[in-house]
């Protein structure tokens, strides 16, 4: 097969080139810095461009590709969210009209907003409440637009956060270092939920919604569950700590964020106590039936790998 990926050198990006290298694919990739590229996979056909800059794609990075895989995306930069992920996405998508089979849109849970309890699937409603879940949602809408106008079959995969050696989001390792120096306490009810998904399985279950014919025109959530009772137990036995047993109420920390959550070098805010205190899971059993896809890693192995070397580049 033919393959294009954008983001081939960020974190999801990468491994999904590497499970395309293993399969015998034809891959080609788009990136602002082609030496460094072509350093690390010098196999694949390398196309410079910016997707700030539509100009600067050229057709030829689209032309023919049995599957588009949008990896690329702005997370942190606020100011380049816009920019990228929504006007980058639908020149690109404007570009590929007609030039290729499928589209590949990696997009993400954060569409659905901040749910706090129950069970969310692809059918239920996107309400963003951020900046980067309005940005993949609106992306979401151009891919879909462009697909609809006959321009090539769209499949959406929606990942939670995403962990694996070299993640770029350091929130977990936050974790690891607040167990590693006794300072975490469970907060609020028992049993709160981690929604979390190795790198390896999303990259496998990206080339199933490439590769499989029943997957144009379906959207999969990618995540596995874990409890954050049981998160903290996995990495305190990892990195030789005694296992935190405190629990405090929630209403106690929501009060202190609300009081000083926005004062500048404060770690507290709501956000980052709805990482440890929601019972929201997002259900991914649509691909598992319809795909046959199960982890590649399991939550449980990737969570203990990154602990240990957390421990050991410390």
């Amino acid at each position: 097969m033919d393959i294009a990926v954008t983001g081939a050198t960020g974190f999801v990006g990468s491994a999904l080139v590497r499970q395309h290298i293993q399969r015998g694919d034809s891959i080609r990739v788009l990136v602002r810095d082609p030496y460094a590229t072509a350093r690390r996979f010098p196999s694949v056909h390398v196309f410079t461009g910016d997707l700030a800059s539509a100009e600067t794609i050229s057709e030829d990075f689209v032309a023919n590709a049995d599957v588009l895989y949008h990896c690329a995306a702005e997370g942190q930069d606020e100011a380049r969210m816009e920019a990228i992920n929504i006007g980058g996405t639908r020149a690109l998508a404007r570009l590929a009209a007609g030039r290729i089979g499928r589209w590949v849109q990696v997009s993400s849970v954060s569409v659905y907003g901040a749910v706090r309890a129950g069970t969310i699937t692809e059918d239920s409603p996107i309400e963003p409440d951020s900046l980067y879940g309005r940005t993949k949602s609106e992306s979401e809408a151009a891919v879909l637009a462009e697909g609809a106008a006959g321009g090539y079959e769209v499949t959406i995969a929606r990942p939670s956060k995403i962990l694996g050696l070299g993640m770029p989001n350091d929130s977990l390792f936050r974790l690891f270092t607040m167990i590693e120096r006794g300072w975490f306490c469970f907060i609020g009810e028992p049993h709160a939920v981690m929604n979390l998904i190795h790198v390896d399985t999303v990259a496998s279950a990206l080339v199933l919604c490439g590769t499989r014919r029943s997957a144009a025109g379906r959207t999969y959530n990618l995540s596995e569950q874990i409890s954050i009772e049981e998160l903290v137990a996995i990495v305190a036995d990892e990195i030789g700590v005694r296992r935190p047993t405190l629990r405090l109420p929630e209403l106690l920390f929501r009060v202190l964020a609300s009081v000083f959550g926005r004062l500048p070098g404060v770690p507290l805010t709501h956000r980052r106590l709805d990482a440890v205190t929601l019972h929201a899971r997002f259900a991914s059993e649509r691909i598992t039936q319809e795909l046959a896809h199960n982890p590649v890693v399991s939550l449980e192995a990737g969570l203990r790998e990154l602990a240990r070397t957390w421990k050991l580049c410390r």
